[in-house]
């Protein structure tokens, strides 16, 4: 029997387990593994190693900041090529990899903007150098003075500021406009304060003075003939002193035998004290005086005893004049587009018919001139009037553009079908969808919609169309991919789908013809004949 040292006898064999010493492992102060005995050590081993990796996770960062830093002070993303022009090698080969998910992932700029169309059409700084309401008197309208009590105190009062707002805001031209001599010089004198004077309630005044007397001349006059007359040359002029540059109208000008020189003649250095005002704004001061020019237009052409006194040239130069007044950027946007398309489509109605075809064409091939690019000849598309006329020439002039987008000698068509834009759609499927194609192709499936429209189409007309809505549908959006950095093919397909969903419904509103029975069975007088010739069958009686 063997004793132990804590004094317990063991009755088994020398050698047994009943010979091992005891041990409580559940005492924790008896363990020398307890935890409490690393926290005497500063510098033990999983200390160590968390340091190490610690650092070493911070390196990597200062390492990965320094390189992106270096990667965007030579340009970035753009500059940097997805394929090198060295073969990759195990070192650069996870650069590589990270360039190119860069680029999958970096949003490319957008060709397609939401930015208002337009041009500088108007110069602010040469606006009012020919003529200026300091330098405007009757006189130099072509009034001469007479024996009337009133022509005298007129005269005077078109020399100052104060007499003349007294004596249009006191309606005395009203009353006093009969007896007066010359009335033509007057009612032309009333236009150019209307479009030169930078007070607006004068310039209001003279407005409803100038209508008093169109008016006047429509329920007085007994003869078809005008009391006045504004020459395209008067026109002309006012929208030159603004400082709209003539050399995209200049043709059509010349085409009534009105210079350039004549248009310029008489230059004004009074106008310099109203050259100081305008850089002083930022806006076109003179939008008050527009819009009042247009509306004095649009009364003159809707009465026929005025538009009459213009010929066909004439007429159209004017239209053009129009376009092109209605193209400045600042002008985008505001109410005066409204004033603007109300009088161009008072003009177009104004031609007679037999000459309307010709005049189509002709009008397409001047408007066409005015501006190269897309956006702004979309405008152009979108000033037509919304009128009958106004709806022709509007598909007109987009068929045009069209064709002048792809670069095709334009043939200009009086009325443009459905079945016209089959070869353009088929040129369109085969454009290449890159940025700019698909801005390209933007405007395109616009302009598209413009020579459709939105009026009801004929039963003739419905094959087309939907021959046209499976070319664009399936044939060119078909083949467009979205992609979530690039957002201009969305914006396509979302135009395409639009466009053809809007013809889709305009084809089912034809009202298809009724197919009629004698289609399928016949005419009666067929039937009659058929009948009349066939022998007539007796029923068997058989006996048996």
């Amino acid at each position: 029997m063997a004793t132990h040292a804590n004094g317990k006898h063991s009755t088994g064999p020398v050698g047994s387990d009943d010979d091992l010493p005891d041990f409580d492992f559940g005492s924790k102060s008896d363990t020398s593994f307890s935890k409490s005995n690393h926290s005497d050590y500063k510098y033990d081993l999983d200390s160590l190693v968390a340091e190490k990796r610690k650092k070493d996770v911070n390196q990597e960062i200062h390492t990965k900041e320094a390189e992106i830093q270096a990667f965007i002070a030579t340009g970035g993303v753009e500059k940097c090529p997805i394929i090198p022009a060295t073969l990759p090698t195990a070192g650069n080969m996870q650069t590589l990899v990270d360039v190119a998910r860069l680029q999958m992932l970096t949003a490319q700029k957008a060709e397609i903007k939401d930015d208002a169309p337009g041009e500088a059409i108007y110069d602010k700084h040469a606006a009012f150098k020919l003529l200026s309401s300091a330098t405007l008197s009757l006189k130099s309208c072509g009034f001469t003075l007479h024996d009337g009590p009133f022509d005298r105190l007129l005269e005077e009062a078109s020399a100052s500021a104060d007499q003349l707002q007294s004596i249009l805001l006191d309606e005395t031209i009203h009353v006093y406009f009969q007896s007066l001599s010359c009335k033509s010089e007057i009612a032309k004198w009333l236009f150019y304060v209307v479009a030169l004077h930078e007070n607006p309630t004068v310039v209001l005044a003279a407005f409803n003075s100038l209508w008093h007397i169109l008016n006047l001349s429509d329920s007085t006059t007994q003869e078809s003939k005008p009391l006045f007359h504004l020459f395209l040359k008067d026109i002309a002029r006012v929208f030159i002193n603004y400082g709209m540059n003539i050399s995209a109208i200049r043709p059509s000008l010349l085409l009534c035998d009105i210079k350039e020189a004549d248009l310029y003649e008489g230059l004004q250095p009074e106008g310099v004290e109203h050259h100081l005002q305008m850089e002083k704004t930022e806006n076109l001061p003179f939008l008050c005086n527009l819009k009042y020019i247009f509306q004095v237009l649009t009364s003159v052409f809707t009465r026929s005893e005025y538009a009459s006194a213009y010929n066909c040239v004439e007429k159209a130069a004017l239209v053009i004049l129009l376009f092109h007044a209605g193209m400045d950027s600042n002008l985008i946007g505001d109410a005066i587009l409204v004033d603007i398309q109300t009088c161009i489509g008072v003009v177009l109605n104004t031609f007679q018919p037999a000459k309307w075809p010709l005049t189509v064409c002709e009008l397409c091939c001047h408007l066409s001139k005015l501006s190269s690019n897309h956006a702004n000849q979309l405008h152009i598309a979108d000033m037509c009037a919304a009128t009958a006329r106004g709806t022709q020439l509007q598909k007109s002039i987009s068929f045009t553009f069209l064709q002048l987008m792809y670069n095709e000698l334009p043939e200009y068509l009086p009325d443009v079908m459905p079945k016209d834009l089959m070869d353009l759609l088929t040129q369109t499927s085969k454009l290449a969808l890159t940025s700019s194609g698909y801005y390209k192709l933007y405007i395109a499936v616009q302009m598209m919609d413009r020579c459709i429209g939105s009026e009801k189409i004929s039963t003739a007309d419905k094959a087309s169309l939907q021959q046209c809505i499976w070319l664009l549908r399936l044939g060119i959006g078909a083949d467009i991919r979205e992609r979530v950095t690039y957002l201009d093919p969305t914006r396509v397909k979302d135009l395409i789908v639009r466009v053809t969903s809007k013809w889709h419904l305009m084809c089912q509103a034809v009202n298809t013809t009724q197919p009629k029975m004698f289609n399928y069975m016949g005419s009666p007088v067929q039937s009659r004949e058929s009948v009349a010739q066939c022998p007539e069958v007796v029923p068997s009686t058989d006996s048996g």
